[in-house]
């Protein structure tokens, strides 16, 4: 507990005087230990196949996946409609319309 008064710098060397005078276990050499279990360990099989998946790899099979979803998308109606759905937006209805001639301009104050 801190006594009144006592400044930061003060409570740290009482601190550090009091760990010296108390008796606690050692602390074991946990790194030799790990390291025996896990060079005596058996091999256990991998999850991931033997040959790995390089960025460029990782980059075909997703860009291969979008392109997939997106044809799935474009040829199937039931799917975008339950895409919709999911996102609740259905009902909404995007139109490409000619452009329309700009409104005529007003003549210049004065009449000329």
């Amino acid at each position: 507990m801190r006594e009144p008064g006592q400044s930061d710098a003060e409570l740290e060397q009482a601190l550090g005087e009091l760990g010296t005078r108390l008796a606690y276990p050692p602390t074991p050499d946990l790194a030799s230990a790990v390291r025996q279990r896990l060079e005596t360990a058996p091999e256990r099989p991998t999850f991931w196949p033997r040959w790995s998946l390089s960025p460029r790899r990782l980059a075909l099979v997703a860009a291969l996946l979008l392109a997939l979803v997106g044809l799935g998308l474009a040829l199937s109606p039931d799917a975008r409609r339950v895409i919709a759905d999911r996102l609740s937006v259905r009902g909404i209805d995007i139109r490409q319309v000619p452009a329309r001639a700009p409104p005529p301009t007003p003549p210049p104050p004065g009449g000329a």
